[in-house]
């Protein structure tokens, strides 16, 4: 009965068992798959405005429920999404000269430009004022002018050559940051385009922000002197950007000096620009081709690394061609939305994806998306205004996000990159999961190259040669370290071993060769002995005497390595011209890697003590489980014990040993505090055991804590528990089937 008991008390633990690790890995998928799906939309409103009604552009305020239109009389009109009824707000241009020619919209700081064809400016800034009525929240937008001025007053004071015939304003664009403000504006005349960039300054105070003035006006022109046609202007006021009649782009950079001409850069062979605008974060330059070529080009360093550079970073999927195409950026991340003809789709730039698709009935005149990333909205030319819940929480994710190289803003190339968090709205996070996955690989290979050796020797010469009465002792000794706590490894490895190794690693590597020689020559003068002489030791006793010499010689390698520093590892000091002894900096310029305190071989020595019980003990076993017959034999046979040893009991163990060593490695694969302490958990690629590594474990337990909850950087790092789960199951499963077969 209680036989009976007792074997469906563990079928049931058992089943148990597997259910709760099958539970957990189904948990950990679900964490992990929305990372690779794509944005989903869900129509919230759809109307149709009036025919007489012709919008120039769209707004879509922070929250998706006040949608604004400017028409061409700078009318700005809201809609209701309850009835589709619209309301006159504002007319932008009842206190301007001439009629409206120019209107831009800018969302980073939400302002309205307009220009007429009286040659007036004016900048207003949206705010909205959010109250509640009833049981529903309601917006109330309000419009203040911040700028205005008159380019040809401007142009008479600053002694600018006049503007024959008609003239108006054809494009406009106005930045603020800091005390920095820059107003960009083109003109049309008689003689082509004229494009001038007016510079404001806000005079700073301890109130808060004081006057606003005049502070200077460059018109722009190309290398040749070209009229420039269109001008775009970074939200850091320090890019700007102009288009001439040729389809050639120039680059200017704008600081306290002036403005220069940096770059000129044609975008297409046999096609011309249509479309172009700035990313979120102004390090971005998004331009659309008459064809439909659509491509990125980014501020990234040049290959000397000395300045920022415009540079083709990214190319996508073609557009239907199209004489206008209509655009709306993020202010949450780097995705935009783009409509040609009937087609709109959501785009991802730093990795080239298509987050959703869609298709109208009739032609897509202009697009809009929210501040928060929660809503868009597109207008077609049917005057049908369309409104639509955004859910993309996951814009970054997908295969080569993780797995892939991609073309950062600001890098030289594309690059296996991990950096989830930066300082600014605009960062771009990094998330490659290769620098950890190879982190890992790193730390548990260099873990490996120190623990297997000293592991696999000494459990042979446990089991083949030691004393039996001493194997009692050594045996549980060596088990006893494996329960030593990594997190005290690493914290000795961080504080004592990475300072006492920083300047000492001469004499580490004269312990390297020192002892394993000393070994040698030791063992070569052991054997000449005369047997009345080695009998004194009973057999498995010998390391009485050996023990003494091998500390000895490594007492005199550290003793000895400053002098082999100071004849070896020389280098000439580039400030005073000196020749010093230092091991780091001889490194460094030898190799042109970086030599860091606490680094790889730090992380080796100090894993080395997790890993070298696990690979011992299992290894010992599997050696002590040879036949005692097959010694026995090869012994008859005239072998002797060390021939035995190799020739005989380790091929017989090999298995053993191999899924000892597997056991091992998995326990190297899946460390954390030890890693976590010992190096600069910094994610570089580079198998330089100078230097350190980040890991995924260790990734986990730094990133999990700061990981908003269900965010993009919390899946991820749940994909990177997936990925370190399967490495220790292959490795452990492995390590099982070897030993069983």
């Amino acid at each position: 009965m209680i036989d009976q008991w007792m074997t469906r008390f563990i079928r049931f633990g058992g089943m148990s068992l597997i259910i709760a690790v099958f539970g957990i890995c189904f948990f950990i998928l679900s964490q992990v798959i929305p990372l690779f799906g794509g944005a989903e939309i869900t129509l919230l409103h759809q109307f149709k405005l009036d025919s007489h009604f012709k919008p120039l552009t769209l707004i879509l305020d922070e929250w998706g429920e006040l949608p604004l239109f400017v028409n061409e009389n700078g009318e700005v009109r809201s809609i209701s999404q309850k009835d589709g009824r619209t309301t006159l707000l504002i007319n932008l241009v009842s206190d301007l000269k001439g009629n409206l020619t120019a209107l831009r919209y800018e969302p980073e700081q939400n302002n309205l430009l307009v220009g007429t064809d009286a040659l007036e400016i004016a900048v207003y800034r949206i705010d909205y004022e959010r109250f509640q009525d009833g049981d529903q929240m309601q917006g109330n937008p309000s419009f203040h002018k911040i700028q205005s001025y008159s380019i040809e007053k401007l142009l008479r004071e600053n002694l600018f050559k006049s503007l024959k015939g008609k003239t108006f304003i054809t494009d406009l664009a106005y930045v603020e940051s800091g005390s920095r403000k820059i107003i960009a504006s083109t003109i049309k005349s008689e003689e082509g385009y004229h494009s001038y960039l007016i510079k404001l300054k806000e005079a700073s105070s301890l109130l808060g922000g004081g006057e606003v003035t005049f502070d200077g006006l460059d018109e722009l022109k190309g290398k040749a002197g070209e009229n420039i046609q269109k001008v775009y202007v970074n939200n850091l006021a320090d890019a700007v950007v102009g288009l001439d009649a040729t389809g050639t782009f120039f680059y200017y950079w704008l600081d306290s000096d002036g403005i220069k001409l940096k770059q000129s850069f044609v975008p297409f062979d046999e096609e011309k620009p249509i479309f172009a605008d700035f990313l979120l974060g102004g390090n971005s330059f998004y331009i659309i081709g008459g064809e439909g070529s659509n491509l990125i080009y980014s501020l990234n360093l040049d290959k000397n690394g000395e300045e920022r550079l415009f540079q083709k970073t990214k190319q996508f999927n073609h557009l239907v061609p199209t004489s206008s195409y209509a655009f709306a950026k993020s202010l949450r991340n780097k995705a935009f939305l783009v409509a040609a003809e009937k087609e709109i789709s959501l785009r991802y730039a730093t990795t080239e994806n298509i987050r959703w698709e869609g298709e109208s009935l009739v032609p897509i005149q202009h697009v809009a998306l929210s501040r928060k990333y929660e809503h868009l909205a597109y207008l077609d030319s049917a005057n049908q205004f369309s409104l639509y819940k955004l859910n993309d929480p996951h814009p970054e994710g997908g295969w080569r996000t993780f797995f892939g190289k991609i073309w950062y803003e600001g890098a030289s190339n594309p690059e296996y990159a991990w950096q989830s968090t930066g300082g600014t709205d605009d960062f771009e996070p990094k998330l490659s999961l290769i620098p950890l996955i190879f982190g890992t690989l790193k730390g548990t290979l260099y873990a490996m190259l120190f623990s297997f050796p000293i592991a696999f020797i000494a459990a042979l010469y446990t089991s083949e040669f030691l004393h039996p009465r001493l194997k009692k002792i050594v045996k549980p000794t060596m088990e006893v370290m494996a329960s030593l706590p990594s997190v005290i490894l690493g914290f000795i490895g961080a504080f004592w071993l990475a300072p006492l190794l920083s300047d000492r690693v001469p004499s580490l590597i004269l312990i390297l060769i020192f002892l394993p020689l000393v070994a040698v020559f030791l063992g070569i003068i052991w054997a000449q002995l005369p047997n009345q002489l080695r009998r004194i030791l009973p057999k498995g006793m010998e390391f009485f005497i050996s023990i003494p010499v091998l500390l000895l010689a490594i007492f005199l390698a550290w003793k000895l390595g400053p002098l082999f520093e100071l004849i070896v590892f020389t280098v000439i000091d580039p400030t005073t011209g000196q020749v010093i002894a230092d091991f780091g900096t001889w490194w460094s310029q030898i190799t042109g890697l970086p030599f860091e305190q606490r680094n790889s071989l730090i992380v080796g020595i100090a894993m080395g003590f997790a890993v070298i019980p696990i690979i011992f003990t299992i290894s010992e076993d599997s050696l002590a489980q040879v036949p005692l017959s097959l010694r026995s034999a090869s012994l008859a046979c005239g072998a002797s014990r060390w021939q035995t040893a190799i020739r005989v009991v380790v091929p017989t163990a090999a298995a053993g040993v191999f899924s000892a060593t597997m056991v091992g490695l998995g326990r190297a694969v899946g460390e954390t505090m030890i890693v976590l302490m010992a190096t600069g958990n910094t994610p570089i690629m580079e198998w330089n055991i100078f230097s350190g590594m980040r890991t995924l474990s260790a990734n986990l337990a730094v990133e999990l804590p700061e990981a908003p909850f269900h965010g993009t950087l919390y899946r991820v790092l749940f994909l990177g528990g997936l990925i370190l789960f399967l490495m220790t199951f292959i490795v452990n499963t492995i390590a099982e089937l070897l030993r069983q077969y």
